[in-house]
């Protein structure tokens, strides 16, 4: 009898997280619409060089306030783990952090607009070596970006100490960047291959919340002893 109670609520836990994911993942992409269907439009119209600032602006209107709001409807779900995930929910998040996540963007951007745009060079004029060290230097920032998500949905810092610490914590865990990338990369390859079969809409319902869940749970497994200063929603 008590086998049984515990393959039912271990069922009921995979089936709630699979609602909690599927929601905030479609907040999230309903947020970036705007950023998503202007990057549909690059690709027919790539010549023109108003479509080079476009997604950088829209990036920072949008997608810095939604994925934010995506960490942080996580880090509810698996902390308070009475907490179920709700459109409410990720909106009180968008609207409280948006201003804050709109600075961060700003900041983080051009560091991203850079990274493409020499690694797009160095590709199309054969500086192959160059193109990789540039590959790689992004490969770092993609990981200081996601950590940068992570630890302004899980602490309260003033925008200076939040680089500063989220440097350290970058930086200062081999374990935690390596699991971080291949965590990416498993999300990546399983939604490619998805992609070329009926499950084309595990993109759509899992995939960002999916890797954030990944992030976030390995960060908090790491750190949360280490760092004070708690958020408390």
């Amino acid at each position: 009898m008590q086998g049984t109670q515990k393959y039912a609520r271990f069922i009921y836990s995979i089936l709630e997280w699979i609602l909690n994911l599927s929601i905030i993942n479609l907040m999230w992409l309903l947020m970036n619409i705007p950023l998503i269907y202007f990057i549909v439009y690059t690709l027919y119209m790539s010549t023109n060089p108003f479509v080079v600032v476009m997604p950088a602006l829209l990036t920072v209107l949008f997608f810095f306030p939604a994925t934010t709001a995506l960490y942080s409807s996580i880090r509810e779900c698996l902390i308070h783990k009475e907490s179920r995930a709700s459109m409410k929910g990720y909106l009180r998040f968008y609207i409280k952090g948006y201003k804050r996540s709109l600075l961060i963007g700003l900041i983080v951007v051009p560091f991203w607009v850079a990274f493409l745009f020499n690694m797009y060079l160095s590709f199309t004029y054969h500086y192959v070596v160059i193109g990789i060290c540039i590959f790689f230097i992004s490969l770092l920032f993609f990981v200081y970006t996601n950590n940068l998500f992570i630890v302004e949905s899980h602490y309260v810092y003033r925008l200076k100490e939040l680089f500063i610490h989220t440097l350290l914590i970058t930086f200062g865990n081999v374990k935690l960047f390596i699991s971080i990338i291949l965590s990416a990369i498993f999300v990546v390859s399983v939604s490619a291959l998805m992609s070329k079969t009926i499950f084309t809409l595990f993109f759509v319902f899992f995939s960002t919340s999916l890797f954030a869940l990944f992030s976030f749970s390995l960060f908090y497994s790491t750190y949360t002893k280490i760092v004070p200063t708690k958020k408390e929603e």
